[in-house]
């Protein structure tokens, strides 16, 4: 393989902020509660994970934390993903990327079993080496081990890689591992911002040379 490039899911390859919307007003529609959220408010809240959205959206409108956290997985596990959730391009995109020798990888906050959910849904996993999201032994970024387990399924190394992501984790995951970073601009993220060594990508149809552009072709040894 050329090389490995690795996404992030939410806000990266998918928009999940309209399901979790959905999601978070079903549960307060069901208890009489009319002050519901909007896809904007809850667009910051994607990148922290599930549990840190819940607390900040709904607070104790749905009972206690935990219990109101349970239902709002139960609910998103049941609930099919939408195939327009994906952005524009992306799955060409994929396509455009493994054509030219690259491995492709998922790594997520989001919970390992929906993100294999989603994955699946979505008709993903054909194009994917490996994907990892968190869960006990892979702890939120900036936390590099999700990353390692990527790169270890895709039998690749940090060294020829690069990161695909939206957000503040995603830049400072990639900091941290010292990997080259493009930041899609469709995400959740503040693109106003000043995003020290990321490049800006404003659709997939422009993402593979840009990748190619990251991780030229190296010469046999």
């Amino acid at each position: 393989m050329r090389g490995c490039v690795v996404f992030d899911l939410d806000g990266t390859l998918i928009d999940s902020a309209p399901i979790c919307a959905e999601i978070l007003n079903a549960m307060l529609s069901e208890r009489g509660d009319p002050a519901g959220v909007t896809v904007a408010q809850t667009r910051p809240y994607v990148t922290t994970g599930a549990a840190l959205m819940v607390a900040g959206l709904l607070g104790e409108r749905c009972g206690e934390v935990e219990t109101a956290l349970d239902e709002f997985r139960q609910r998103y596990a049941a609930l099919p993903t939408p195939p327009e959730c994906l952005f524009p391009g992306a799955r060409r995109s994929l396509a455009k990327l493994r054509a030219a020798g690259f491995s492709l990888g998922v790594w997520s906050n989001k919970r390992q079993e929906q993100c294999d959910k989603v994955i699946e849904e979505l008709g993903l996993a054909g194009d994917l080496d490996a994907v990892v999201g968190s869960g006990p032994a892979t702890p939120l970024k900036p936390d590099l081990t999700g990353l390692d387990l990527v790169l270890a399924r895709a039998g690749a190394t940090r060294l020829h890689c690069c990161y695909v992501g939206d957000s503040e984790p995603d830049h400072r995951a990639a900091l941290r591992a010292g990997l080259p970073l493009v930041m899609m601009t469709h995400g959740y993220g503040d693109y106003g911002r000043v995003w020290p060594r990321a490049v800006f990508c404003d659709s997939f149809d422009r993402l593979p040379r840009i990748v190619e552009g990251l991780l030229p072709v190296r010469n046999a040894a």
